[in-house]
């Protein structure tokens, strides 16, 4: 049975229920500012979850940018919502005015994104962040139940487009906190492996404090509450705490401290294995309150993960903006290798509730593997994409008028088309694996919430199924259908090490050796062993695609021929291509790498697309070719094969010349001189 102490999310149509109480309740007052708005505030509130004792500050001082007098905010939900209220009759853009010009006083983790303004019978809301003319939303006090969604985010609902400029700085500025805490780790006593897991964990809870995974603001409150302010029992109570959400209801012990009770079983091996306690003092647990004031619930999964990653390097700390993969980058590899026929083969069906369902029947088909998965943005992009597509499906069967696809009562996580076991990885460090598993969970949680929000029901994010996503292993050594068993929906993606002939390791060579056997001539790259391994995994099945981005060497020069003609000879095709373009993250100093991706099919029916560039920073044009060679131009497949001695007897020998490859050994640099 369950728990009534333990904290639950609420629901969309439980918000709706408070809403709907709240009008009956307000809707005779007089609306005085000065005797009621408090009041007001702290219910309106309460119908999204959030209590008078946690996550708002009421009559906040501040001091006002345009006088520089002092004044008050009426409600600040710190980086998220400012509230101010005015008497009934008075006009919002004024209170709303008076709100903004209390943004200066406010600090970075305060600062929200939206400004609420009400006069008791009416409420404005204004979105900082969106673009112009579309930033100001009205409605009533009776509209409010109807309208709930509106102040939805509130109770953890993701409201924004996934990708967005706003995504990517609060996933920045998370990840710093995340770095700022793994130094303060220093000197706890966990070993290294140790201090990846506690922190992959406290990254759970704050993700959960916030995105309505259970009551906003629990762990904070543990913090606050539960924990010394010189941290001297942070580490004991946190590894208890974290033992406590491994343990199912029933298991829990009486005598639990009631605070602690509150916590849901979160399951899936996220709190399974056993932490030592660690040892931490007043900074650790100011970081961690620095954290937990944050708003987690903004970031992006897709790129969070590769941030997160970072923080473990000094050197990786201090350009952590460099560390990830922008969405627009991933969408060139997934979009046309299968993403974008599945959306347009849903707008043909829109219109047809049988094509409809036949659609979603083939999404329950689709699997994705990614055998170089690192910090799993591929997969939580192509995830996301998948259920985003779904959960459109469902929206527009109910518009057409069919009810069958949406259960009456409870959406079941076997009732999803799209299920988590779909996806698969291999990662062969343990560290990125641990962030793939938690970064795919926390886009989980947010596909589910977009349905919530949508249809008003949802599978539980809790407890997490157990379902193995991430295997760690050498993905040139292991059998990648022991992962995933090969069929013709299956689509393996990625972005596998970007390792030069010259520059590989010795076990990176005889991997190269153990996956071409003979056929390895020792000017390969190592990003090469995926595309043999894709096609002896699809070997015998018809239907299969993989695509890979890597650097453009492989399409120069002597690597051409080893590589490509091997893949045509099996009965591949290039399907798309991008010719080198620069593979750079958006944010400002990254380093950048020219790539290529190139996308392979063993089918006829569609013609093949080229992605060409006027520079490698423009946006690709896409054109459709005849065939794409190994060159990746539009032409016939020929290969220009290793030649030792000049064509013509005329023309001289070409020597190797003075490129310097000797490892530095040849070059002395001016500190190096005698003085």
């Amino acid at each position: 049975m369950q728990d009534e102490r333990v904290s639950k999310p609420l629901s969309l149509n439980e918000i709706r229920s408070r809403a709907a109480e709240f009008v009956v309740a307000w809707r005779e007052s007089p609306g005085d500012e000065r005797q009621d708005a408090q009041t007001f505030v702290s219910e309106l509130l309460g119908v999204y979850g959030i209590t008078e004792r946690r996550a708002a500050l009421y009559e906040k001082r501040a001091k006002r940018t345009s006088t520089g007098a002092g004044g008050y905010i009426d409600a600040l939900v710190p980086g998220q919502l400012l509230i101010e209220m005015k008497s009934a009759g008075k006009p919002l853009w004024v209170a709303e005015q008076q709100a903004l010009d209390y943004m200066d006083a406010l600090s970075d983790n305060e600062q929200p994104r939206y400004v609420l303004t009400s006069d008791f019978k009416r409420f404005r809301l204004l979105d900082m962040k969106s673009p112009e003319g579309d930033d100001v939303t009205e409605w009533t006090l009776e509209e409010l139940p109807r309208l709930a969604s509106k102040l939805a985010f509130l109770a953890g609902y993701q409201t924004r487009e996934f990708g967005s400029k706003e995504q990517e700085a609060a996933s920045i500025k998370a990840a710093q906190l995340m770095a700022e805490l793994w130094t303060a780790l220093d000197g706890s006593g966990l070993s290294d492996h140790d201090a990846g897991v506690f922190l992959v964990r406290t990254l759970f809870a704050l993700y959960a404090d916030d995105s309505g995974v259970w009551e906003r603001g629990l762990f904070e409150e543990f913090l606050e509450t539960r924990t010394a302010k010189d941290g001297s029992d942070l580490g004991a109570q946190l590894v208890s705490l974290y033992q406590v959400m491994n343990q199912p209801l029933e298991r829990r012990p009486a005598s639990l401290d009631e605070l602690v009770r509150r916590f849901p079983y979160v399951n899936g091996g996220v709190f399974e294995d056993p932490l030592p306690i660690p040892f931490f003092d007043r900074q650790v647990r100011a970081r961690l309150m620095q954290a937990s004031a944050f708003d987690w619930h903004e970031i992006s999964p897709a790129i969070f993960g590769s941030l997160f990653q970072a923080v473990k390097s000094p050197e990786a700390r201090r350009s952590l903006g460099e560390h990830y993969t922008t969405e627009t980058n991933i969408m060139k590899t997934l979009g046309p290798l299968f993403l974008d026929e599945l959306r347009e083969w849903f707008d043909t069906a829109r219109h047809d509730v049988t094509a409809l369902k036949k659609l979603r029947a083939h999404l329950a088909e689709i699997r994705v593997l990614d055998p170089a998965c690192g910090s799993g943005n591929f997969l939580i992009v192509a995830y996301r994409e998948l259920r985003m597509l779904e959960l459109d499906i469902l929206v527009r069967l109910q518009e057409l008028g069919d009810k069958t696809a949406v259960p009456t009562l409870y959406f079941e996580r076997d009732d999803l088309a799209v299920q988590l076991s779909h996806i698969g990885g291999i990662e062969i460090e343990e560290w990125p694996a641990q962030i793939a598993r938690m970064a795919i969970r926390l886009v989980d949680h947010q596909a589910n919430m977009q349905m919530e929000l949508a249809l008003g029901k949802a599978p539980d994010t809790l407890p997490l199924d157990t379902v193995k996503i991430i295997h760690v292993g050498n993905a040139l050594r292991t059998d990648w259908a022991e992962v995933m068993p090969a069929t013709g929906r299956v689509r393996v993606v990625g972005n596998p090490p970007f390792i030069g002939q010259s520059l590989k390791s010795a076990e990176q060579t005889a991997d190269l050796k153990y996956v071409w056997g003979k056929q390895y001539d020792g000017y390969l790259d190592y990003v090469t062993g995926w595309y043999k391994k894709s096609i002896d995994y699809f070997a015998g099945v018809n239907g299969g695609r993989f695509a890979f981005v890597s650097t453009n060497s492989i399409v120069q020069g002597q690597p051409v021929p080893a590589l490509f003609r091997p893949i045509f000879e099996a009965a591949w095709r290039i399907r798309f291509a991008h010719q080198p373009f620069a593979w750079v993250s958006e944010a400002s100093g990254a380093a950048a790498v020219h790539c290529v991706i190139t996308g392979f099919d063993q089918e006829t029916k569609t013609a093949p697309i080229l992605y060409t560039y006027a520079s490698p920073t423009d946006q690709p044009i896409a054109v459709t070719a005849g065939f794409i060679n190994g060159y990746l131009i539009d032409g016939p497949s020929v290969f220009v094969e290793k030649r030792m001695r000049p064509i013509s007897s005329l023309l001289p020998a070409i020597n190797y010349g003075s490129k310097p490859v000797d490892g530095g050994h040849l070059i002395v640099e001016e500190e190096e001189y005698d003085a």
